[in-house]
């Protein structure tokens, strides 16, 4: 019977949808429905509710709190996909949320079993990595993990069907701006979101009323061209600089205060 539901709302929607069809699919009379469930409603919010619980229980077993930082926050993007287990997700919902002046009762079964579980997870898991010093103290978790959840409906309404690399994409762009080193982050992102001259002044401490110069020498290729032989009188390098090892791909310099 509820399976016989959950098909029929795929295939008619919940407004399409009858008794007589569900009847007729689940091999019953459509009085012995009756006699369990007193109207259509009803037996969608039980279909619904069986359905959700069935799918979490189906989720991977995976302790958050053993994964580095970002796989942790990128493998709680991924489960917070509508269409993680149920291929049928987005359909549902968008059926339901055509629905929510008349019948209310139908979203708010959604929201309880499909969408909060999800949106919480992250927030969860965000609030984890925020104990562990990964994630500043400060970001707003529950605006993050709507940004995530919706990240799969907006890319659903673009008509992107590939969902492959969503997480990873949607973990990448919001990840150095979240991480505690933000710097380190945008590189260990894949150089997805450069830091910025705040960022960059933030990170190496150095005073707003202090100018930032930046210079690079150039030269002819040939050593012994006169341009590449004049010598002037300078103070050393270590006189000047601090060199930041991290990441090991990128050094930075610092003028001593």
């Amino acid at each position: 019977m509820i399976k016989a539901t959950r098909r029929r709302l795929v295939l008619d929607g919940y407004s399409g949808m009858t008794i007589g069809d569900i009847a007729g699919g689940a091999c019953v009379s459509r009085p012995a429905i009756c006699r369990r469930w007193p109207d259509k409603l009803e037996l969608t919010i039980d279909a619904l509710d069986h359905g959700f619980r069935a799918q979490r229980s189906t989720y991977p077993l995976l302790s958050f709190a053993e994964l580095p930082a970002l796989e942790a926050f990128t493998e709680a993007v991924r489960r917070v996909d509508p269409s993680y287990f149920n291929p049928d997700a987005m359909v549902l919902v968008g059926n339901f949320m055509g629905w929510t002046i008349r019948t209310p009762d139908l979203l708010a079964v959604v929201r309880e079993h499909a969408v909060e579980p999800r949106v919480n997870l992250v927030e969860r898991v965000l609030g984890d990595l925020q104990a562990r010093g990964d994630v500043r103290s400060d970001i707003d978790t529950h605006t993050i993990a709507t940004i995530c959840f919706g990240a799969y409906y907006s890319a659903f309404l673009r008509g992107e069907a590939d969902r492959a690399d969503r997480a990873e994409k949607v973990a990448a762009v919001l990840w150095p701006g979240i991480a505690t080193d933000g710097v380190a982050a945008g590189w260990a992102a894949g150089g997805v979101g450069r830091p910025t001259r705040a960022a960059g002044r933030a990170h190496l401490e150095i005073p707003a009323d202090r100018i930032v110069v930046c210079g690079l020498a150039m030269g002819y290729a040939n050593p012994h061209h006169p341009v590449n032989t004049h010598r002037t009188s300078r103070e050393p390098p270590a006189g000047f600089t601090m060199f930041h090892e991290e990441p090991a791909s990128h050094s930075t310099a610092r003028p001593r205060r």
